[in-house]
Protein backbone atom coordinates (compact mmCIF):
# COMPACT_ATOMS: atom_id res chain seq x y z
CA UNK A 1 0.00 0.00 0.00
CA UNK A 2 1.23 3.54 -1.18
CA UNK A 3 2.29 6.27 1.82
CA UNK A 4 -0.82 8.79 0.95
CA UNK A 5 -3.05 5.53 0.55
CA UNK A 6 -1.98 4.24 3.81
CA UNK A 7 -2.76 7.96 5.49
CA UNK A 8 -6.40 8.25 3.92
CA UNK A 9 -6.25 4.31 5.00
CA UNK A 10 -5.82 5.45 8.63
CA UNK A 11 -9.01 7.70 8.43
CA UNK A 12 -11.71 5.08 7.59
CA UNK A 13 -10.65 1.26 6.14
CA UNK A 14 -12.03 -1.38 8.40
CA UNK A 15 -9.88 -3.81 6.77
CA UNK A 16 -6.38 -1.76 6.99
CA UNK A 17 -7.32 -1.81 11.05
CA UNK A 18 -8.19 -5.58 11.22
CA UNK A 19 -4.70 -6.16 9.53
CA UNK A 20 -2.96 -3.45 12.09
CA UNK A 21 -2.30 -6.30 14.85
CA UNK A 22 -0.58 -8.55 12.46
CA UNK A 23 2.01 -5.65 11.08
CA UNK A 24 5.39 -4.96 12.29
CA UNK A 25 6.10 -2.36 14.69
CA UNK A 26 8.37 -1.55 12.74
CA UNK A 27 6.52 -1.07 9.69
CA UNK A 28 3.76 1.53 12.14
CA UNK A 29 7.14 3.60 12.98
CA UNK A 30 8.48 3.40 9.18
CA UNK A 31 4.96 5.09 8.71
CA UNK A 32 4.74 7.54 11.70
CA UNK A 33 8.06 8.92 10.73
CA UNK A 34 7.39 9.60 7.35
CA UNK A 35 4.20 10.98 8.32
CA UNK A 36 5.40 13.00 10.67
CA UNK A 37 8.52 14.11 8.24
CA UNK A 38 5.53 15.72 6.12
CA UNK A 39 3.90 17.72 8.69
CA UNK A 40 6.92 19.03 9.46
CA UNK A 41 8.13 20.27 6.04
CA UNK A 42 4.07 21.30 6.11
CA UNK A 43 4.55 23.60 8.76
CA UNK A 44 8.34 24.40 8.10
CA UNK A 45 6.37 25.96 4.82
CA UNK A 46 3.56 27.51 6.19
CA UNK A 47 6.15 29.38 8.87
CA UNK A 48 8.84 29.77 6.25
CA UNK A 49 7.52 33.38 5.29
CA UNK A 50 7.38 34.29 9.23
CA UNK A 51 10.48 33.37 9.76
CA UNK A 52 13.03 33.05 6.88
CA UNK A 53 11.91 36.97 5.57
CA UNK A 54 9.83 38.54 8.15
CA UNK A 55 11.72 37.96 11.44
CA UNK A 56 15.35 38.81 9.99
CA UNK A 57 13.90 42.20 8.58
CA UNK A 58 12.53 43.28 11.81
CA UNK A 59 15.64 42.20 13.68
CA UNK A 60 17.97 44.03 10.81
CA UNK A 61 15.65 47.28 11.33
CA UNK A 62 16.05 47.17 14.92
CA UNK A 63 19.94 46.56 15.00
CA UNK A 64 20.50 49.31 12.73
CA UNK A 65 18.06 51.41 14.43
CA UNK A 66 20.16 50.88 17.64
CA UNK A 67 22.35 53.34 15.69
CA UNK A 68 20.07 56.10 15.56
CA UNK A 69 18.54 55.56 18.69
CA UNK A 70 21.92 56.19 19.85
CA UNK A 71 23.06 59.76 21.11
CA UNK A 72 25.98 60.87 18.78
CA UNK A 73 27.61 62.55 22.08
CA UNK A 74 26.76 60.21 24.35
CA UNK A 75 30.21 58.74 26.17
CA UNK A 76 29.81 56.16 28.84
CA UNK A 77 32.64 54.79 30.86
CA UNK A 78 32.75 51.50 32.92
CA UNK A 79 36.10 51.53 34.81
CA UNK A 80 36.19 49.11 37.74
CA UNK A 81 32.63 48.27 37.60
CA UNK A 82 31.78 52.19 38.05
CA UNK A 83 29.89 53.85 35.54
CA UNK A 84 30.81 57.70 34.60
CA UNK A 85 28.92 59.34 32.01
CA UNK A 86 28.92 62.69 30.17
CA UNK A 87 25.60 62.95 30.41
CA UNK A 88 23.63 65.20 32.36
CA UNK A 89 21.13 62.34 34.40
CA UNK A 90 18.79 61.23 34.37
CA UNK A 91 19.16 60.51 30.49
CA UNK A 92 16.67 59.15 28.58
CA UNK A 93 17.01 57.24 25.56
CA UNK A 94 13.29 56.48 24.19
CA UNK A 95 11.87 53.58 22.05
CA UNK A 96 10.92 54.40 18.32
CA UNK A 97 7.96 55.72 17.98
CA UNK A 98 7.11 52.38 15.66
CA UNK A 99 7.55 50.08 18.25
CA UNK A 100 5.01 48.23 20.31
CA UNK A 101 6.74 45.50 21.46
CA UNK A 102 7.05 46.17 25.42
CA UNK A 103 4.09 48.14 25.62
CA UNK A 104 3.74 50.73 28.43
CA UNK A 105 7.64 51.53 28.39
CA UNK A 106 8.77 54.62 26.76
CA UNK A 107 12.27 54.35 27.03
CA UNK A 108 14.56 51.72 26.13
CA UNK A 109 17.52 52.76 28.58
CA UNK A 110 17.78 55.25 31.33
CA UNK A 111 21.05 56.08 32.80
CA UNK A 112 20.94 57.40 36.06
CA UNK A 113 23.85 56.59 38.74
CA UNK A 114 22.97 58.94 40.98
CA UNK A 115 19.96 57.74 42.08
CA UNK A 116 19.73 54.80 44.58
CA UNK A 117 17.84 51.82 42.62
CA UNK A 118 14.14 50.97 43.73
CA UNK A 119 11.47 49.27 42.27
CA UNK A 120 9.33 52.21 42.39
CA UNK A 121 11.85 54.59 40.68
CA UNK A 122 12.02 51.82 37.89
CA UNK A 123 8.61 51.73 37.61
CA UNK A 124 8.37 55.21 37.41
CA UNK A 125 10.83 55.33 34.63
CA UNK A 126 9.29 53.13 31.97
CA UNK A 127 11.74 51.93 30.80
CA UNK A 128 14.01 48.57 29.85
CA UNK A 129 17.14 49.14 31.07
CA UNK A 130 18.24 51.08 34.00
CA UNK A 131 21.91 51.70 34.15
CA UNK A 132 23.17 52.96 37.45
CA UNK A 133 26.71 53.63 39.30
CA UNK A 134 27.40 49.62 39.44
CA UNK A 135 24.99 47.57 37.59
CA UNK A 136 22.55 47.15 34.43
CA UNK A 137 19.05 46.62 35.57
CA UNK A 138 16.63 44.99 33.16
CA UNK A 139 12.83 43.97 32.75
CA UNK A 140 11.90 40.62 31.46
CA UNK A 141 8.58 40.07 29.39
CA UNK A 142 7.06 39.13 32.59
CA UNK A 143 8.17 42.84 33.67
CA UNK A 144 10.36 41.05 36.70
CA UNK A 145 13.22 43.19 37.78
CA UNK A 146 16.89 41.80 37.43
CA UNK A 147 20.63 43.31 37.84
CA UNK A 148 23.54 42.91 35.61
CA UNK A 149 26.61 43.60 38.42
CA UNK A 150 28.95 45.57 36.05
CA UNK A 151 32.10 44.23 37.63
CA UNK A 152 31.42 41.22 35.77
CA UNK A 153 32.82 43.57 32.27
CA UNK A 154 36.01 44.60 31.34
CA UNK A 155 36.81 47.93 31.46
CA UNK A 156 34.99 49.76 28.59
CA UNK A 157 33.99 52.94 26.54
CA UNK A 158 30.73 53.16 24.84
CA UNK A 159 29.60 55.54 22.64
CA UNK A 160 28.31 55.89 18.75
CA UNK A 161 31.98 54.51 17.27
CA UNK A 162 31.35 51.66 19.46
CA UNK A 163 28.08 50.71 18.75
CA UNK A 164 28.43 51.20 15.08
CA UNK A 165 31.51 48.94 15.07
CA UNK A 166 28.85 46.27 16.89
CA UNK A 167 26.33 46.88 14.04
CA UNK A 168 28.88 46.00 11.66
CA UNK A 169 29.80 42.91 12.62
CA UNK A 170 26.94 41.22 13.32
CA UNK A 171 24.86 42.68 10.04
CA UNK A 172 26.83 39.94 8.01
CA UNK A 173 25.93 37.58 10.12
CA UNK A 174 22.23 38.16 10.28
CA UNK A 175 22.09 37.46 5.80
CA UNK A 176 22.15 33.82 7.96
CA UNK A 177 19.44 34.61 10.34
CA UNK A 178 16.66 33.43 8.09
CA UNK A 179 17.76 30.04 7.16
CA UNK A 180 18.78 29.31 10.44
CA UNK A 181 15.49 29.88 12.03
CA UNK A 182 13.71 27.60 9.33
CA UNK A 183 16.37 24.90 10.04
CA UNK A 184 15.80 25.38 13.72
CA UNK A 185 12.26 25.45 13.37
CA UNK A 186 12.59 22.33 11.31
CA UNK A 187 14.40 20.14 13.60
CA UNK A 188 12.43 21.28 16.67
CA UNK A 189 9.56 20.09 14.91
CA UNK A 190 10.24 16.83 14.02
CA UNK A 191 11.97 15.96 17.64
CA UNK A 192 8.43 17.11 19.19
CA UNK A 193 6.27 15.14 16.92
CA UNK A 194 8.61 12.05 18.03
CA UNK A 195 7.56 12.53 21.09
CA UNK A 196 4.43 11.19 20.71
CA UNK A 197 5.42 7.91 20.39
CA UNK A 198 5.69 8.41 24.24
CA UNK A 199 2.23 9.64 24.39
CA UNK A 200 0.92 6.76 22.14
CA UNK A 201 1.44 4.61 25.28
CA UNK A 202 -1.13 6.39 27.30
CA UNK A 203 -3.34 6.17 24.18
CA UNK A 204 -2.71 2.78 23.74
CA UNK A 205 -3.53 1.89 27.15
CA UNK A 206 -7.03 3.48 26.32
CA UNK A 207 -7.32 1.46 23.16
CA UNK A 208 -6.60 -2.18 25.00
CA UNK A 209 -9.58 -0.94 27.62
CA UNK A 210 -11.97 -0.45 25.02
CA UNK A 211 -10.52 -2.98 23.17
CA UNK A 212 -11.28 -5.30 26.37
CA UNK A 213 -14.71 -3.52 26.47
CA UNK A 214 -16.29 -4.09 22.93
CA UNK A 215 -14.10 -7.69 22.05
CA UNK A 216 -12.22 -6.27 19.43
CA UNK A 217 -9.67 -8.61 20.92
CA UNK A 218 -6.28 -6.62 21.04
CA UNK A 219 -3.30 -7.26 22.95
CA UNK A 220 -1.49 -4.17 24.34
CA UNK A 221 1.36 -4.23 21.11
CA UNK A 222 -1.54 -4.24 18.36
CA UNK A 223 -3.43 -1.46 20.60
CA UNK A 224 0.23 0.56 20.32
CA UNK A 225 0.20 0.10 16.68
CA UNK A 226 -3.58 0.99 16.38
CA UNK A 227 -2.69 4.43 18.19
CA UNK A 228 0.22 4.94 15.92
CA UNK A 229 -2.10 4.76 12.73
CA UNK A 230 -4.87 5.85 14.04
CA UNK A 231 -3.84 9.12 15.50
CA UNK A 232 -2.95 10.69 11.56
CA UNK A 233 -6.89 12.13 11.85
CA UNK A 234 -5.49 14.22 14.98
CA UNK A 235 -2.44 15.16 13.81
CA UNK A 236 -3.98 16.74 10.89
CA UNK A 237 -7.04 18.57 12.53
CA UNK A 238 -3.81 19.85 15.32
CA UNK A 239 -2.49 21.24 12.24
CA UNK A 240 -5.42 23.10 10.67
CA UNK A 241 -5.89 24.47 14.28
CA UNK A 242 -2.58 25.51 14.53
CA UNK A 243 -2.18 27.55 11.68
CA UNK A 244 -6.14 29.06 11.68
CA UNK A 245 -6.44 30.01 15.24
CA UNK A 246 -5.39 33.27 15.12
CA UNK A 247 -8.46 34.14 12.63
CA UNK A 248 -10.91 31.97 14.10
CA UNK A 249 -10.37 32.14 17.58
CA UNK A 250 -10.44 28.38 18.02
CA UNK A 251 -7.27 26.98 19.19
CA UNK A 252 -9.05 23.47 20.35
CA UNK A 253 -10.02 21.62 23.64
CA UNK A 254 -8.23 19.83 26.07
CA UNK A 255 -7.79 16.28 24.89
CA UNK A 256 -9.14 17.39 21.64
CA UNK A 257 -5.76 14.89 19.97
CA UNK A 258 -7.08 11.52 21.87
CA UNK A 259 -10.63 11.74 21.68
CA UNK A 260 -10.30 12.15 17.89
CA UNK A 261 -7.82 9.25 17.89
CA UNK A 262 -10.69 6.93 19.98
CA UNK A 263 -12.81 8.11 17.42
CA UNK A 264 -10.97 6.82 14.50
CA UNK A 265 -10.51 3.92 16.43
CA UNK A 266 -13.75 2.73 17.08
CA UNK A 267 -14.97 4.02 14.18
CA UNK A 268 -12.93 1.41 12.06
CA UNK A 269 -12.75 -1.71 14.58
CA UNK A 270 -16.40 -1.63 15.00
CA UNK A 271 -16.94 -2.49 11.54
CA UNK A 272 -15.86 -5.87 11.79
CA UNK A 273 -16.93 -9.15 13.12
CA UNK A 274 -16.26 -8.95 17.25
CA UNK A 275 -14.85 -11.87 19.19
CA UNK A 276 -16.75 -13.50 22.27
Amino acid sequence: MGFFQKIRSTVYDPDFYAKISKTSLGSALKYFFLFILLLTVINTLILSYELGVKAPTEVKSFVNQSVNSYPSDLEVNIEDGQVNTNAQEPFFVPFPQDDTEYEGLNNILVIDTKTPFSSAQFDQYKTLLWLTKDSLFYQNREYDNRSIALNEFDDIKIDRTFVQGLVDKVNPWLNYLGPALILLTFIGLLIGFSFNLLYFLFIAVLIFFLSSIFKWGLKFSGAYKTAIYASTLAFIVDLVIFNTGLYTGFFGFPFLFTLTTLCIVTINLQNFEKKS
